[in-house]
C-alpha cells in the first residue's frame, strides 16, 4: 500500500500488536525500527503509531491504511503491507517459512489458511450484492449468504440476483440448494484440494455446525503448496521427462511419470505438477527469478492416476516483467487439466 521502495529491508523482529498503545510504544523502544515488521489489524491509533515511529507494518484482516499513514510511510521511508488473512493465519504463514517447523500440508488443517471473508447478510439488498460481485467474485457461479449469527442462509441465485430490483432483499434471492462445497475446519488441505478439484469449483466455504467461519479459494491452496514445499512426498520435478521430438522454444512436452504408490493420489498434486512443468519452461528460456501471480485452472475429467501421461506447457509471451503460460495434463484422447499463469519476473524491479 505504501513504501514500495523498502521492499528489500531485512526484517529482525516481528511485533505482533495485540495490546494497547503503551505495550506496543515499550515493544518499539527496544528495536531498530527499519528493521521490525508490526502486524496489526484494524487499530488505527495503533497503526498511526507503528508509521509515526518508523517501523514497517502488514495490516491483516483487509484492513486499510489511511491517507495520512500512507502520506508518512511514503516520507519515512516505510512500508505499509496489506493481507486478507487474520493475524493468525498471517503468523502461521510466516513460521511455515521456517524449514524447521514446516509442516506437510497433508497434516495441516485448512482453518490455517482460510480468508476471513467479505459476508454476505441476509438482508443486504441486491445493489450491494452487484457492487460486491464486480469487485470479488466474477470467476465465481455461487457465494454464500448468511444470517446475523454467521449461520449460512444458502447461495446467492445469480440469475435471480441479476433479474431482482436493486432495493430486494438477499433473503428473497437466497436458494438454500445451490451447489457450494462446504468443508470442516479440521479437513486437511490434501481433502479440501481433492474436494476442490473434483467439483470443479473455485470456493469452498469452512463452517462447523452450520456458522460460516470462513473461505478458501484455489489461490490459497496453490500459496500453502508454494509456501511448504508440497506434502513433501516425491518431488514432482523429477517425474517430468521432457520429450525433445515434441518440444521446442515456446512449447515443452513431457512424459508424466508418477510412483505407482502415489498415482492413485496425484489428482490432489495437479496444481504442483503443472506449477512445476512452468517453472522448468521459464527456467529454460533464462527467466531464473520469478513468481506466481496469477492462476486459473480447469479440470474437464477426472482421472483415477496420471501413469502414462504428458504434460505440456506454452510460452504465450511477455513483457520483461510478466510472463504468461498454459499448461495442460493430457493423455492421447483426454484433457484432464489446464491452466492460465501468469508470473513476474522479480529481477525487473
Amino acid at each position: 500500500a505504501a513504501g514500495k521502495g523498502s521492499l528489500s529491508a531485512v526484517i529482525k523482529k516481528i511485533i505482533v500488536c495485540d495490546g494497547d498503545r503503551t505495550q506496543l510504544e515499550e515493544r518499539l523502544g527496544h528495536c531498530t525500527p527499519g528493521n521490525t515488521l508490526c502486524v496489526v489489524g484494524n487499530r488505527p491509533e495503533l497503526q498511526t503509531l507503528i508509521i509515526q515511529e518508523g517501523a514497517h507494518m502488514l495490516l491483516t484482516g483487509n484492513a486499510r491504511p489511511g491517507d495520512y499513514q500512507i502520506m508518512k510511510a511514503d516520507k519515512n521511508d516505510t512500508c505499509i503491507l496489506c493481507a486478507a488473512q487474520d493475524t493468525y493465519v498471517v503468523m502461521r504463514l510466516m513460521e511455515n517459512l521456517s524449514p524447521s517447523r514446516t509442516v506437510g500440508v497433508d497434516k495441516g488443517h485448512i482453518s490455517d489458511w482460510i480468508q476471513t471473508p467479505a459476508y454476505l447478510y441476509k438482508n443486504d439488498i441486491v445493489a450491494d450484492w452487484q457492487r460486491f460481485y464486480r469487485d470479488n467474485m466474477t470467476f465465481l457461479h455461487a457465494y454464500p449468504v448468511v444470517d446475523d449469527e454467521l449461520n449460512l442462509c444458502g447461495s446467492i441465485d445469480i440469475a435471480k440476483a441479476f433479474a431482482s430490483t436493486h432495493s430486494q432483499k438477499l433473503s428473497g434471492i437466497v436458494s438454500p440448494d445451490a451447489r457450494i462445497l462446504t468443508v470442516s475446519p479440521s479437513s486437511t488441505v490434501n481433502e479440501v484440494a481433492g474436494k476442490l478439484l473434483l467439483s470443479g469449483g473455485q470456493l469452498a466455504v469452512v463452517a462447523e455446525e452450520g456458522k460460516m467461519h470462513g473461505i478458501v479459494q484455489m489461490r490459497d491452496l496453490l500459496r500453502c503448496y508454494m509456501l511448504t514445499g508440497g506434502d513433501k512426498r516425491t518431488d514432482i520435478s523429477s517425474c517430468l521427462t521432457l520429450m525433445p521430438d515434441y518440444s521446442g522454444e515456446d512449447r515443452r512436452v513431457y512424459e508424466l511419470r508418477v510412483p505407482e504408490g502415489e498415482s492413485g493420489e496425484a489428482y490432489g498434486r495437479a496444481n504442483e505438477i503443472i506449477l512445476s512443468a512452468a517453472a522448468e519452461h521459464l527456467r529454460y528460456k533464462g527467466i531464473m527469478s520469478f513468481t506466481l501471480s496469477s492462476a486459473s485452472f480447469f479440470y474437464p475429467k477426472e482421472s483415477e492416476g496420471f501413469g502414462g501421461l504428458m504434460v505440456s506447457t506454452s510460452f504465450i509471451g511477455g513483457n520483461g516483467g510478466s510472463f504468461s503460460l498454459e499448461a495442460e495434463i493430457n493423455s492421447e484422447y483426454e484433457t484432464y487439466a489446464k491452466a492460465m499463469l501468469i508470473f513476474s519476473n522479480k529481477d525487473s524491479n
